[in-house]
């Protein structure tokens, strides 16, 4: 189900590992830096997040129609018991939109032919922030195993509850997808541009975007209140952390290396 996504991955992690070597022979400013010395492990730990996202995922049960018949939304806390109500298609194909749209936001700095030295700097970045902020939303919904809000609403067919992502509802992976992309994108403009006075019109955007998506997944009876709020933050944090583990600065000594223990392979980050 997922092969064509890992062919793709592990294609752009040999792409990567043969061009890092060439870019550094380019001599240019540029606010970021990569090497193989650190987003290789970074994206390897992202694909075994991922991977093991989707193995744990595998592995919920759905839940029956016994389970079910006794659920009661009066269960539910009152600050997110109002999404139990909403199930709408057209919110739903409208996160959709959104959420596959952000995955080029930080693309779009490329239409400026000076940044487009730096395609696979920033490229290598996206990436990253995919894998790991997909990788832990999936863990955590695996984990959590909380049930949607239309698992709740009478008016929803029990064909619908019995489907197994029916119990991945915390926390919201559009919205963690399009708040790591939009804070992503935001932080990159911020540094490419830091004189730019559109600063505040695309960090407004950066919260303004996934905020929406998690309305209409709220609205589409995908996801609670919390759901969302939790999926924006975890996302934020993510799209803000990758590129500050790639600022180029004299005083920034982050490393991240590969290690072997007793019982496989350890991450170590040297800050």
């Amino acid at each position: 189900m997922y092969t064509k996504q890992f062919i793709f991955l592990f294609a752009f992690c040999f792409f990567s590992s043969q061009i890092f070597c060439q870019q550094k022979k380019e001599e240019h400013i540029s606010p970021y830096e990569i090497s193989r010395q650190k987003d290789l492990p970074l994206i390897g730990v992202g694909i075994g997040l991922k991977i093991t996202g989707e193995i744990l995922k595998g592995k919920v049960q759905s839940l029956t129609a016994e389970q079910i018949l006794r659920l009661n939304k009066s269960d539910i806390n009152t600050f997110d018991r109002s999404a139990t109500d909403n199930y709408s298609g057209k919110a739903r194909d409208a996160s959709d939109v959104f959420q596959y749209g952000s995955y080029g936001f930080s693309l779009l700095l490329l239409l400026d032919k000076k940044n487009q030295k730096d395609y696979l700097t920033i490229s290598t970045m996206a990436v990253e922030v995919w894998l790991i902020n997909s990788g832990l939303t999936d863990i955590t919904k695996s984990f959590v195993k909380r049930n949607r809000p239309f698992v709740f609403n009478p008016n929803v067919p029990i064909e619908e509850k019995m489907k197994m992502s029916s119990r991945l509802s915390f926390y919201s992976g559009h919205t963690s997808k399009v708040a790591s992309m939009s804070f992503l994108t935001a932080k990159l403009f911020s540094d490419y541009y830091p004189d730019s006075k559109w600063k505040p019109v695309v960090w407004t955007t950066a919260v303004l975007l996934p905020a929406t998506t998690g309305f209409l997944r709220y609205k589409g009876g995908k996801h609670y209140p919390s759901d969302v709020i939790v999926g924006l933050t975890a996302g934020a944090l993510v799209g803000l952390a990758i590129p500050a583990l790639h600022c180029r600065s004299k005083n920034n000594k982050i490393s991240l290396s590969v290690l072997p223990t007793n019982e496989g392979l350890g991450f170590v980050m040297r800050w």
